[in-house]
């Protein structure tokens, strides 16, 4: 650890510090994953997908209802969330570790969201819960055939 400390040490420091100067939040430090769409500011997410449901719940503390928009396209969801730091004008901030500035995740469902009837949502103690009724929204499925 003491090498890893002499030879990283300084590269790491011009880094923490450059990330304060610039920004925490700056969109520059976006990281992508392949399937859903994975950044910096992205909140965590659990799935259950059973027979009659998906439920999804996300993880987005301290944003205030107000400011959180969910989007279906297709089979995507996009969850924006946008926290805003309660002391902006201040100028003595000796350390900020806490993530502020939009949070935003894509998640691919298992199934296209054709009506909103069909989807319930609950926001308590900084947790989104998404219902969606695969029941109601089988019904909307067709098939076609070529004559």
């Amino acid at each position: 650890m003491a090498n890893f400390q002499k030879i990283f040490g300084a590269g790491l420091a011009a880094l923490d510090r450059f990330q304060r100067d610039v920004g925490v939040n700056n969109p520059m430090f976006n990281i992508l994953s392949s399937g859903n769409t994975v950044e910096y500011n992205c909140p965590s997410i659990d799935i259950i997908n059973n027979d009659d449901l998906i439920i999804l719940y996300v993880e987005i503390p301290g944003i205030e209802r107000k400011n959180i928009q969910m989007s279906f396209l297709n089979n995507q969801l996009t969850v924006i969330g946008q926290k805003n730091i309660p002391y902006q004008h201040e100028t003595n901030v000796e350390k900020r570790e806490i993530r502020y500035g939009e949070y935003r995740r894509t998640i691919t469902l298992p199934l296209s969201v054709t009506n909103k009837e069909n989807v319930t949502t609950n926001y308590e103690n900084g947790v989104l819960i998404i219902t969606i009724d695969k029941n109601k929204e089988r019904e909307n499925q067709f098939e076609l055939t070529l004559t």
